[in-house]
């Protein structure tokens, strides 16, 4: 009879150093926050689940986002949101079009940078 390590006997020694060498880091767990803590970019907005994408993000000498909504008044309106600062600026881009969720506008950052 030969002595010696036996397949089977290595099998759960390289198993379990192979498990260690290719375990994931632990991922951080998401701190949960009140609502309240969130900034309001809008507080009268709507926008219907097929205009997407309803709000794009761009990354350039700014950093800023881009949401796009129709407010209770029928007005087509797009918020700017610098990541940065924090500001919001607000720009109307049609008055009075339609009191409907499905007049929102669909966004999208051109290859140029372009909104």
């Amino acid at each position: 009879m030969k002595r010696g390590i036996t397949k089977l006997g290595i099998f759960p020694f390289v198993f379990s150093i192979g498990s260690i060498a290719f375990a994931a880091p632990a991922q951080a767990q998401p701190v949960s926050r009140p609502g309240a803590e969130y900034q309001t970019i809008a507080e009268d907005g709507a926008w219907c689940w097929f205009a997407d994408p309803r709000a794009a993000h761009q990354q350039g000498t700014l950093s800023r986002t881009y949401i796009g909504f129709v407010n209770r008044s029928g007005d087509i309106k797009i918020i700017a949101h610098d990541t940065a600062t924090k500001q919001v600026e607000s720009y109307t881009l049609r008055k009075g079009l339609n009191k409907d969720d499905h007049a929102s506008p669909a966004l999208l950052v051109r290859l140029d940078g372009r909104l």
